[in-house]
């Protein structure tokens, strides 16, 4: 039960700063990497890290690769809430 929650939790937070990228300057203007992340995670917000994993990239991103991308996501989302984003 602790780990569903914890899944539940982390998704939430993960749409959350997607949602803040959408509305500040919109997915097509992230990396595609992170963009076919995004979407996943939008489409499947139920979904364990290792189902959206599997799905993307023909099974070929680890859980750890997927991580790091969220990661990447929520800094994005930090600095467009901050002010201090700089599109690369």
């Amino acid at each position: 039960m602790a780990n569903m929650n914890k899944t539940v939790n982390a998704s939430a937070k993960q749409v959350e700063d997607i949602n803040i990228i959408e509305e500040r300057i919109g997915l097509d203007n992230i990396d595609e990497k992170l963009r076919v992340v995004a979407e996943a995670r939008l489409k499947y917000p139920e979904y364990p890290l290792k189902e959206i994993a599997e799905m993307i990239e023909d099974g070929k991103l680890s859980k750890s690769g997927l991580n790091h991308r969220f990661r990447k996501i929520a800094k994005i989302a930090k600095e467009l809430t901050e002010g201090t984003y700089q599109a690369k």
